[in-house]
């Protein structure tokens, strides 16, 4: 089946087995970020307790009656619990509870008794400082999303360069062979012609020798084209998933857009680190100095009916605490956040050095553009007349040294042309957007 350059790169994403592992990292991170987010998000359980069983049995003693009275009381309770509680972004943690009980009594010596309690609390807990831990855990998932869709887009370009390599090498390759074919069907007669000439003596062993070398450079030349060919539309088929196909021919690609050198994904993972080590510094100095502690709660109960276990106030609790926490000696914690600062200073140096070089490509880039395009024109028309004279000569007619020389000037300039048009090819990967 015919297939063109873009629908063989096409394949090779679909069919690569190192998109897909990307596609699955991606996802994991998109649910570790997602994860993050809904932290924050209230949580609200509820939880019902099947009714528990108490019984107790005594004697009561009555002065007025010397003899003892057997007691006994079971008691059936029952408990439904609804927490809500709540992360804040500063690190805080807003807790709502409410319980309610319903309890049955039962004893032979006082009378039966059924009732609700309810109970209502809530707790508020805040670092004065904050503890921005979450927050930065979000930024932290997030950075890590971008940087697997990065990883993904640096995969698909490595793998539309080799998808390129192989099929313009392939092309030119093909289209050669066709002329060479021909050239190397000859050269066999011939071969055999000049064996037999110099058995019967019509030419000397130098010339004979001098003859059988050349027609076998010709004939190897072929052979070597034809594993090349092989080896190309093998690794060719690996990426694309097709075994047979033909290749519909190339043009010098369109290079437009800005430079984008690969070093820019090393120094978009630079900024990642330095970012997370901020915020990792930051944290822990926080947690290094002073910190105010708040916790409070409000309580409300209610018994008799549902109703009032719900609503009703008979009794009205609540309660405030304040903690103060002050470091005083802790080596090992500022001695943690020392390195870190070390290693801060050497990711920015990193990418200090690596925006130089990105400074440096761009401009190599640049010039390797230019020098393509302009190699391209010269490799182009030497190609073609090159092509023309193997096509128009009288292979009868010439010696087989004038043969070798004519099929080495063209699979020279074939091979020239091809690799830069397989270069140029490759370099538009790396300018303006993907």
């Amino acid at each position: 089946m015919p297939i063109s350059l873009e629908q063989a790169e096409s394949l090779a994403v679909i069919n690569s087995s190192e998109i897909i592992i990307a596609q699955q990292e991606i996802l994991a991170a998109q649910a570790d970020y997602t994860t993050a987010i809904r932290r924050f998000y209230p949580t609200l359980y509820l939880t019902g307790y099947v009714p528990s069983l108490t019984y107790t049995n005594d004697e009561i003693v009555n002065p007025l009656n010397p003899t003892p009275i057997d007691y006994w009381k079971k008691t059936y309770q029952g408990v439904v619990d609804l927490d809500l509680s709540l992360l804040l972004i500063t690190g805080g943690n807003i807790s709502v509870t409410y319980e309610m009980q319903k309890v049955n009594e039962y004893s032979n010596v006082y009378s039966d008794e059924s009732y609700y309690k309810g109970d209502l609390k809530f707790s508020i807990s805040q670092p004065i400082f904050g503890n921005f831990s979450p927050r930065n855990d979000i930024e932290n998932k997030k950075r890590v999303l971008e940087r697997e869709n990065r990883e993904l887009e640096k995969i698909e370009k490595d793998i539309i360069k080799r998808v390129r390599r192989y099929f313009v090498d392939l092309v030119i390759l093909s289209r050669a062979y066709e002329t060479l074919e021909a050239m190397t069907d000859l050269a066999q007669r011939n071969l055999e012609e000049n064996e037999f000439l110099y058995k019967e003596g019509f030419v000397d062993e130098e010339e004979y020798l001098r003859t059988k070398g050349k027609l076998g450079l010709i004939i190897l030349n072929r052979m070597e084209m034809e594993y090349d060919i092989k080896e190309y539309k093998y690794r060719l088929s690996i990426l694309i998933g097709i075994d047979d196909f033909t290749l519909i021919d190339v043009e010098i690609p369109d290079i437009s857009g800005n430079p984008f050198p690969e070093q820019i994904y090393q120094l978009q993972r630079v900024d990642d680190d330095i970012l997370n080590y901020e915020d990792r510094i930051s944290e822990k100095s926080i947690n290094s100095g002073p910190s105010l502690d708040i916790d409070g709660y409000y309580g409300l109960n209610g018994k008799d009916s549902s109703y009032s276990a719900l609503y009703g106030i008979e009794e009205n609790r609540w309660g405030i605490s304040v903690g103060v926490t002050i470091p005083i000696f802790d080596l090992a914690k500022r001695s943690e956040i020392l390195s870190m600062d070390y290693q801060l200073a050497a990711l920015v140096e990193n990418r200090a050095s690596l925006e130089r070089e990105i400074e440096i490509e761009e401009n190599y880039l640049l010039s390797r553009k230019e020098e393509l395009i302009t190699k391209y024109s010269i490799a182009y028309s030497t190609f073609q007349v090159s092509e023309k004279v193997v096509q128009r000569m009288q292979i009868d007619m010439l010696s087989a040294t004038e043969q070798l020389n004519i099929l080495e000037d063209y699979i020279n300039s074939m091979k020239y042309y091809g690799g830069i048009l397989r270069d140029l090819w490759i370099l538009e990967v790396s300018f303006g957007e993907f």
